[in-house]
C-alpha cells in the first residue's frame, strides 16, 4: 500500500506451524487535526511452545496501540482549545512507548494469571514514526532492521541468553548463531520484571530508506548480507517474497510475519536545513 510519504506491505504466514501465533499492526495516530499523523508499526510473536501464544500477541498489539492513543491523542487532546501544529517531542514520545510496553507486560501478566495459564508471553517489536525520525524498542528475539543507502543495520538486540553471552565477550556472534541458547528468551511480554531503562533506539530516516520488522521466523536463518541483497530490491512485493521464501529455503519452519516500511518523505537532513532558514 502507498500513501502521500510512505510506501509498506506486511505478510503473516503459517508455515509449517499447527497455527499462527504471530501478530502485527500498522496504524497512525493524529493528536491533532493540524499536525501530521504518527505511524505506529509494530510485531509481537508468541513465544513458541508456551500456552496461548496467539492471545497473548494479539492482546499485547492492542493494549500497546489503546495506551499510545490514550497518551498521544485523548489526553493531550481532550478539552484543548489550542491549535498547535507542533509534533509531540523525543521525550514525550520515548515515555509514551517505555509506558505503553510496562502497561503491556502488566495486561499480559494480569491475563496469564486470571486465565491459570501455566507459561505464556511473547515478544515486541514497535516502531513509532514522526516525521524523518523513527523510535523504536523491542522485547525478546523479533528484530527490526534499518536499511538506508545501500547499508543494513539491526536496530534492536535480540534478548536471548546467546546474545547476553556474546555481549559479555564470552562467545563469538558466530557462536551465538548456533548456540543452544538462542532461542531462550531473557526479556519479553509476560516476563516477571523488565529492566528500569527499557532499550530505546533513535533512527534518523532518509528518502527511500526502509525499516523491517520480522518475527524471528523470517530472520532466524538468513545472515545479514543476505537480507541486506534482498532489501535492496526496487519492489516491496518482490522484497517479501524472498524473505518468506529464501528463510525457508534456510530450513525455517516457524510462522513468519513481517511489515516492510519505505520512507519516502523529507530525509532528515533536510528537515534540518529547512527549520535553520525558517529560524
Amino acid at each position: 500500500m502507498k500513501t502521500t510519504n510512505i510506501e509498506y506491505i506486511s505478510r503473516s504466514e503459517t508455515n509449517k506451524r499447527p497455527q499462527n501465533e504471530d501478530s502485527f499492526i500498522i496504524c497512525q495516530l493524529t493528536p491533532n487535526p493540524n499536525q501530521n499523523p504518527l505511524t505506529l508499526l509494530a510485531i509481537s510473536d508468541g513465544i513458541g511452545g508456551y500456552e496461548h501464544g496467539e492471545d497473548i500477541s494479539r492482546e499485547a498489539l492492542k493494549k500497546i496501540s489503546l495506551s499510545l492513543f490514550e497518551t498521544l491523542v485523548f489526553e493531550p487532546s481532550i478539552n484543548n482549545q489550542e491549535k498547535s501544529t507542533k509534533p509531540p517531542t523525543k521525550e514525550t514520545l520515548t515515555t509514551a512507548i517505555k509506558e505503553a510496553i510496562a502497561q503491556t507486560n502488566a495486561h499480559i501478566k494480569r491475563i496469564i494469571k486470571n486465565n491459570s495459564w501455566y507459561k505464556s508471553g511473547a515478544t515486541l517489536a514497535v516502531a513509532l514514526i514522526s516525521g524523518p525520525r523513527a523510535i523504536i524498542s523491542n522485547l525478546g528475539d523479533s528484530p527490526i532492521y534499518h536499511y538506508s543507502r545501500q547499508k543494513i543495520r539491526q536496530i534492536t538486540d535480540n534478548h536471548t541468553l546467546a546474545s547476553a553471552l556474546r555481549r559479555g565477550g564470552i562467545i563469538t556472534s558466530e557462536m551465538a548463531a548456533h548456540h543452544e541458547g538462542k532461542n531462550m528468551l531473557e526479556l519479553y511480554l509476560g516476563c516477571d520484571n523488565l529492566p528500569p531503562d527499557l532499550p530505546i533506539h533513535y533512527v534518523s530516516l532518509y528518502a527511500e530508506d526502509l525499516l523491517l520488522l520480522c518475527s524471528d521466523g523470517v530472520s532466524n536463518n538468513l545472515k545479514e548480507k543476505e537480507l541486506k541483497d534482498i532489501l535492496a530490491e526496487a519492489d516491496l512485493n518482490t522484497i517479501s517474497e524472498k524473505l518468506i521464501s529464501q528463510s525457508r529455503q534456510a530450513g525455517e519452519t516457524d510462522n513468519q510475519t513481517l511489515i516492510v516500511w519505505r520512507y519516502l518523505g523529507e530525509s532528515a537532513d533536510t528537515e534540518t536545513v529547512i527549520q535553520s532558514i525558517k529560524r
